[in-house]
């Protein structure tokens, strides 16, 4: 894949003269392939499934919350690819499962909703946020959080349970997401933290 991306950002570059964002233009490209092969075998699953309608609920409730929440972030993208497309087959096995009342549902909902909020943003340690930033994500977050939730109650209203599970654990996937990534960069920082106390000693 790195020597599509490097051709792809070749060809860019030698259209525009523009080498110095060579590296930027490899990042990008790197992202919308990896991007692009998800969602098309996350879609033949879901067909596979039967359960189109309940991807793109799932896809759509999942990325509003997961691009300004954060969360964790593997290594390499096969590790992510993997990662996504178990919690994809997991969310399609189990939409008609767990068959809460619709009340249970949405307070389930709202409280995950809350608990975003106080946690997130996670940002990563190739993309640090500033406080700035940070604070953008947050209200972006919020908004996409109340949005949602209202959709809920209109589906509650309509008596689409099976959307109203598909959205509970999306939500609650992005939730787990974010905590895991708040912990792996406490356990970075304190690595990090050890190894420099470490440095010091020896120095």
């Amino acid at each position: 894949m790195k020597k599509i991306v490097e051709n792809i950002a070749k060809y860019v570059i030698d259209r525009n003269g523009k080498i110095e964002l060579q590296e930027a233009y490899e990042y990008s490209f790197q992202i919308l392939i990896e991007t692009v092969i998800t969602i098309v075998t996350n879609l033949i699953m879901a067909i596979a499934f039967g359960r189109f309608w309940e991807y793109i609920v799932f896809i759509l409730v999942f990325l509003s919350v997961r691009n300004y929440a954060g969360g964790i972030h593997l290594n390499t993208f096969w590790g992510c690819f993997i990662l996504t497309n178990t919690v994809v087959v997991i969310i399609l096995t189990v939409s008609g499962k767990i068959p809460l009342n619709s009340f249970t549902n949405v307070v389930i909902i709202v409280v995950l909703s809350c608990l975003l909020l106080i946690r997130a943003p996670i940002d990563t340690p190739n993309r640090r946020l500033n406080v700035e930033e940070k604070a953008i994500m947050s209200r972006k977050l919020k908004r996409n959080l109340l949005f949602i939730n209202i959709i809920v109650i209109l589906f509650v209203i309509l008596s689409e349970n099976t959307i109203i599970i598909v959205v509970r654990n999306t939500i609650c996937i992005a939730f787990l997401s974010c905590l895991a990534g708040w912990a792996k960069n406490k356990y970075l920082k304190a690595t990090d933290n050890k190894e420099k106390g470490i440095g010091m000693i020896s120095g």
